[in-house]
């Protein structure tokens, strides 16, 4: 009787173990999630779903350049740089996503643009 006690003990503590830690998991992957101010990430320009050599992407929001982490579509950086000043054919590949490989590149455009 002892041992069919411990045993069952011993199970219900690794149920709740497990519990816990795909609980965690799950308010972990909600929170790193972050939404713009309407409440939409601009799902047309970023997509993840094949691998890419690309980590940034660049989007307008609210006529403002914003960085997003490609792979895990998490704001990386909101800038102050206002679409309407960039050149025609920058706004256009902006619309659709503009996508950088590493942040040197990523910040030599910023840094094209913000002065």
């Amino acid at each position: 009787m002892k041992r069919t006690n411990r045993i069952c003990i011993f199970l219900y503590g690794i149920l709740c173990l497990v519990l816990m830690s795909a609980l965690s998991l799950a308010l972990y992957r909600d929170n790193m999630i972050e939404e713009t101010p309407d409440g939409a990430v601009p799902q047309k320009a970023i997509q993840s779903n094949k691998k890419s050599e690309y980590q940034f992407v660049v989007v307008e929001e609210s006529g403002n350049l914003v960085v997003y982490y490609l792979e895990n579509k998490i704001k990386y950086l909101s800038t102050d740089i206002p679409t309407n000043r960039l050149p025609e054919d920058v706004q256009k590949q902006i619309k659709e996503g503009l996508n950088f490989v590493d942040e040197k590149s990523l910040y030599d455009f910023l840094e094209n643009y913000s002065s």
